[in-house]
């Protein structure tokens, strides 16, 4: 027997808005996100198995290049794949994760891009050389975007004036290269704003957003700020953090 397929109603929270759209779910797994108005034809494409198929969800921001995966990374991505993850982008925090990034792309070519950059926590590799080898890599067709990049005054040992050296010039680097920047920041929005309003005082006029602002945890002035330079808050939950207990 096929399961059904089904179009549940939600609310999607903005800084000036609640914006509806849909889930298209089977077998409970979200299949597609649906845009307000839109629907599913399910007699538009149709599997071996009689299934209607949908447009994948694509996860921005994975690190399957972590050593964690080295067993069964490839296990890792045939459950993404089952569970309706079509894309993916491998992010790679330094130098010496940029090859492994770049190589995963070119293993599943279907699936994975990537995007490199330099973590607020390794801002100290930051220096001569720096943006001309980034700028390499980041014409190669496999990477879609810079990062991470960013801030991060809680837990970089960096000093913060290092990182914001290596974050100001890097994202200057973005928008010349018209790369989307992939940005960290954590305990440093006043930093973050002042940067991104004097290198992003309007949005860009070729494309709908100049990056993301990955794991978003500012307050909800800080997303409008953002969200009105098109740097796009993104909301999504922590499940690497151990939290304490009592």
């Amino acid at each position: 027997m096929t399961a059904d397929l089904f179009v549940r109603d939600c609310r999607v929270v903005k800084p000036d808005a609640v914006v509806a759209c849909g889930l298209a779910i089977r077998d409970g797994v979200i299949q597609a996100v649906l845009a307000p108005g839109e629907r599913v034809d399910a007699r538009r494409q149709i599997d071996a198995g009689g299934r209607p198929v949908l447009p994948g969800l694509l996860d921005t921001h994975v690190h399957l290049g972590d050593a964690q995966f080295d067993a069964d990374r490839a296990e890792v991505l045939a459950r993404a794949a089952e569970k309706g993850v079509t894309r993916l982008v491998e992010i790679a925090d330094a130098p010496s994760e940029w090859e492994a990034a770049v190589a995963l792309s070119r293993a599943r070519p279907a699936m994975v891009r990537c995007a490199l950059g330099l973590h607020p926590y390794y801002a100290a590799q930051f220096g001569a050389g720096f943006l001309e080898e980034l700028e390499r890599k980041a014409r190669l067709p496999e990477v879609v975007a810079v990062g991470e990049i960013g801030l991060d005054y809680v837990k970089a040992e960096a000093p913060a004036s290092v990182q914001r050296e290596a974050f100001e010039k890097t994202l200057a680097a973005c928008k010349a290269w018209a790369k989307p920047a992939v940005i960290h920041c954590r305990g440093a929005y006043e930093d973050l704003n002042a940067i991104v309003a004097e290198l992003f005082p309007e949005p860009p006029r070729d494309r709908r957003f100049w990056g993301v602002v990955h794991c978003f945890s500012g307050t909800p002035a800080d997303a409008a700020f953002l969200a009105a330079r098109a740097s796009i808050p993104g909301l999504r939950s922590v499940a690497t953090t151990t939290i304490p207990s009592g």
